[in-house]
This record gives C-alpha cells, sequence and structure tokens, in this order.
C-alpha cells in the first residue's frame, strides 16, 4: 500500500471517528432536555413564546397617563441603615440570625441559574434531586396557562422552555417558603401574592436593564426578583400598631416596627452572602420616589431606577403584593436617562412576551398550591 493510500486511509478513519462522536454527544444532549422533540407534533424549535401575547394591549400603551398616585407630602423620607437605632439593628441582626438557613444544594442552584452559560446538565442534575421542585417545574410547564400541544415529561426541556429566571423564581419560593415564613397556614395567601409581585418585577427589571442601559439581565432580574425579600421577615413580626394615614406604607413599616422592609431586605440579602448589587438594590429601589438622584451612590443608580420603574410597571399591571399604594418617580431621574414619564417607550411587544411567561408560571404555581389547600 502506498503512502498516500495510507495517509487517506488514517483521514477517512479521523474524520468518520469525529463525526461518530460528535453524533454521540449531540444524540445525550438531546436526551436529557429536549426528548420532548421526539414525540409525534412536537416541535423542538417550539416556543412557549409562541402561545403568549405578541402585541401590546391598547390599554396599556397609556396605562401610565391614568394612574392615581399616592402623594408622598413633603419632609418625609424613608429612614437608611445608617439612621437605624443600634438596638433595634441588633435585634434585627438576631432575628436574622435565628432564620433557618438556605439548604446548600438551593443556594448552588441559584447560583447555576444566575448565569447564562451554565451547562443545563449540571440545572437538571441539581432539580432532579428534589422531587417537589421537579414536580412543580413540570406542573408549571403543562399548565393550561402555556397551552403546550404535548406534555413536557422531560426537565431539561421544562426548563428550557420556562427560562432560567423564571426557574429562579419558582426556586426562590420554595427557599422563602421554607426558611422565612413561620405561619405557613394563614399567611399562604399574602405570601403568594408578595411572590407574584416580585416575579413580575424580575422579569421587568432583566428586560428593561438589558434593552435600554446594557446592564446584566441575570443580575437585574435577581436584584427584582429579592427588592421586597424584607416584607416577608416583616410578616413575621407582631409588635408595635398599624397606622392608618395617607403616608406611604414604607413610612408606615417604621412607625410600627421601628425599620422599614427595604432596610431588612438589606440585612437579610447581606446575611445570605448576596453580592453588593442586590444589596443596594434592595435598600435603595424606593429611593428614585422620595430622593434625588445624587442621594444613591452613582454605581447603584441605574439599578434602583430600573428596579423602581419595573416595581411600578408590576402594580399598574394588576401585580401590587401586599403594596396597593403607588408612588411617582421623580421627574430628574427621566430627565437624566432621557425616558419619557408616560413610560411609553419601556412597554413593548416584547416586554409583555416576557411579563405574560412569567405571569403564566406565577398562577399555574399558585393554582397548583391552593388546589391542595
Amino acid at each position: 500500500m502506498s503512502i498516500v493510500a495510507i495517509i487517506l486511509l488514517i483521514i477517512i478513519v479521523t474524520i468518520t471517528l469525529l463525526f461518530i462522536f460528535q453524533r454521540a454527544k449531540q444524540k445525550d444532549e438531546e436526551t436529557l432536555d429536549v426528548d420532548e422533540s421526539q414525540h409525534k407534533g412536537f416541535n423542538p424549535s417550539d416556543k412557549i413564546d409562541t402561545v403568549l401575547t405578541k402585541d401590546v394591549p391598547k390599554e396599556l400603551k397609556t396605562i401610565f397617563k391614568n394612574i392615581e398616585y399616592t402623594e408622598i407630602g413633603k419632609n418625609i423620607f424613608p429612614v437608611n441603615i445608617e439612621q437605624i437605632d443600634d438596638e433595634i439593628k441588633t435585634k434585627l441582626e438576631k432575628n436574622i440570625k435565628s432564620m433557618l438557613p438556605i439548604p446548600i444544594d438551593y443556594t448552588r442552584l441559584m447560583k447555576l441559574l444566575l448565569n447564562p452559560e451554565t451547562n443545563i446538565k449540571e440545572i437538571v442534575s441539581l432539580v432532579s434531586t428534589h422531587p417537589v421542585l421537579s414536580a412543580k417545574v413540570l406542573q408549571t410547564v403543562n399548565s393550561v396557562y402555556f397551552s403546550l400541544a404535548e406534555k413536557v415529561t422531560s426537565i431539561g426541556r421544562a426548563i428550557t422552555l420556562l427560562g432560567y429566571n423564571n426557574v429562579r423564581a419558582l426556586v426562590l419560593q420554595e427557599t422563602l417558603y421554607n426558611t422565612v415564613c413561620k405561619d405557613k397556614t394563614d399567611q399562604t395567601d399574602r405570601h403568594l401574592r408578595l411572590w407574584a409581585h416580585s416575579a413580575i418585577v424580575s422579569a421587568c427589571a432583566g428586560f428593561i436593564g438589558k434593552k435600554l442601559f446594557g446592564l446584566s439581565e441575570y443580575d437585574l432580574a435577581t436584584a427584582g426578583l429579592l427588592h421586597d425579600i424584607g416584607k416577608f421577615y416583616l410578616m413575621n413580626i407582631e409588635e408595635g400598631f398599624e397606622i392608618v394615614t395617607d403616608i406611604p406604607n414604607l413610612i408606615k413599616e417604621e412607625h410600627r416596627y421601628g425599620i422599614n422592609h427595604s432596610v431588612a431586605g438589606a440585612f437579610i440579602a447581606k446575611q445570605w452572602l448576596f453580592s453588593n448589587i442586590i444589596v443596594k438594590g434592595i435598600e435603595y429601589h424606593h429611593h428614585p420616589c422620595y430622593f434625588p438622584p445624587e442621594n444613591i451612590p452613582s454605581e447603584y443608580l441605574k439599578l434602583n431606577f430600573i428596579l423602581c420603574v419595573s416595581d411600578l410597571v408590576s402594580k399598574a399591571m394588576g401585580y401590587k403584593g401586599e403594596d396597593e399604594q403607588m408612588l411617582r418617580i421623580l421627574p430628574e431621574y427621566f430627565e437624566l436617562f432621557g425616558i419619557d414619564k408616560d413610560l411609553k417607550d419601556i412597554i413593548t411587544a416584547e416586554l409583555i412576551i416576557n411579563i405574560n411567561k412569567t405571569k403564566a408560571t406565577v398562577e399555574s404555581y399558585i393554582d397548583s398550591v391552593t388546589s391542595t389547600l
């Protein structure tokens, strides 16, 4: 056999082996997270987005022109961490430390879901170790809210369809329910309303941050998901008395508990070792309604404007959580970032798709919880 023939044979064998290896790898990935594509009538390129509205409803285009804002009043400002009484701060830190720790595997799962480059296999492997969470992920994606043509039975496919942000919202709900809420029967409805609001804020913040400001979608979405975490803590405090006036609820919290949910949430996020972006997002997310831009550290200015806008969008669309009040964002912020104060440039078809996917996830989960009570 000539040298040329031997070289050609080696090349052919090498190419054949590479082809076989590539096909085996591709088949393994398809089996893991898109095995539903083998079912008749199910197109692997299908997206949940196709069953969600892609048009901006007419009523949403002008929704911010008709908002009835709660007036804050003159010289009314929320306290910040530095202004909290030492006795209250010590008590808060003690109470937070006494809370049940977040399970290590849930912490790891949240971190994996924060990274868009995470291998889907790692997430599927970890989710699959939790039968309850796995069942809820599958139940959510197969709900009537998504109306998929074929039932999804693969955890990988379900996670791909829902998206990392919505799966992260489900993980957070399970975490909070098992670590923060003491009375799991009387407070279920309040807890779910607050979580639903946070999930919608997360969807808005991630989208707005990425599209308008070029910021990390995942950091913004996480900050949105956790922005009201302090309210879950305040639910368990029965001290003080409720103030019945027209002052903002943030100020009412301070009269009742000696602290507001923004400060409490920042303490919790710090205790749970979240990054400064998350901690400061929680601490300052109401500031754009009370203070001019110079009162927020410059590195967190865009973040907190986005969170404040997202909070307003969520409430305007009916997801108000525990707070029915809607506060006006100071005009200086819109001028600073060149955004119309009616937010008409923000309410786009793409944003509605993101919100509707999260709404479907939230409503499906709530249905599954309430049906078992």
